[in-house]
Formats: structure tokens, sequence, C-alpha cells
């Protein structure tokens, strides 16, 4: 496992470019290796980033992660509020990961919470757009 994350690092920092998926894997490094002093900075350097972009399912993507791993703290309600604009941001471009991503974290959220019927419906609902796609 170590060496993978050494070699993923080394693999990010070849790429040298400001991208939202660089940033992304930064982040996800700085966890892996349980920094996340790192991982907020990378956050922090991705937002200047995304000022310019204005990218805001970028933004809920990074802010999901971080909530997830206990970095960031958002209410509930805004939480489902985001995981839910970013399926219908997916749907409305045809952009199946984001709306994967988004379904993954809500059934998430309900196991976690112990709400396992909503937790089955979420990902009944995932598994239909998995099956047909995001044009049904």
């Amino acid at each position: 496992m170590k060496g993978d994350l050494v070699e993923a690092r080394r693999t990010i920092e070849l790429l040298n470019r400001p991208d939202a998926l660089v940033y992304f894997a930064r982040v996800q490094i700085a966890i892996g290796e349980k920094n996340m002093d790192q991982a907020l900075l990378e956050y922090r350097n991705f937002s200047v980033y995304n000022e310019k972009r204005q990218s805001k399912d970028d933004k809920y993507i990074f802010e999901t992660i971080l909530c997830r791993y206990k970095m960031l703290e958002i209410s509930d309600k805004v939480y489902l509020k985001r995981l839910n604009e970013m399926i219908e941001s997916g749907i409305a471009g045809n952009n199946m990961n984001l709306i994967e991503f988004a379904y993954t974290n809500i059934v998430f959220y309900y196991k976690e919470r112990r709400m396992y019927k909503k937790a089955l419906d979420a990902s009944e609902i995932a598994r239909t757009y998995r099956k047909y796609g995001s044009n049904i």
C-alpha cells in the first residue's frame, strides 16, 4: 500500500499542471498517507484554482470527500442538497461519473446513519442509472 502511494505521488508530480483531477489525486494520496494537513493544503490550492474556473461540481466533490473524512463540517441538509445537485448536474450533462459519485456518497451517508431503507432506495436508483444511463 505504501509503495502504491509513493508511486502515485511520483506520477502526479510528473504532471505538474493545475487541474481538478490532479488536486483530487493529491488529496486522496494525502488522506491515504494519513496526512490531513497536506490534504487540507491541497484543498486550499484547489480552491484558489477553482475560483478562476468556478466549477460548482468540482467544488462539491472536494467538499464531499473532506466531509466524509471529517475534515470539513457542513450540515446534513446542505450535504444531501449538494449531492442531489450533483446528480441533477450529472443527468443534465450526461456525466455518469458524477451521478455514480453522488449516489455512492448518498448510500454511504444513509448506511452510516443506519437508514438502511433510504440507502437501499438510493442504491436501486443508482443501479438504474448504471444500467440504462442518464437518459431514462
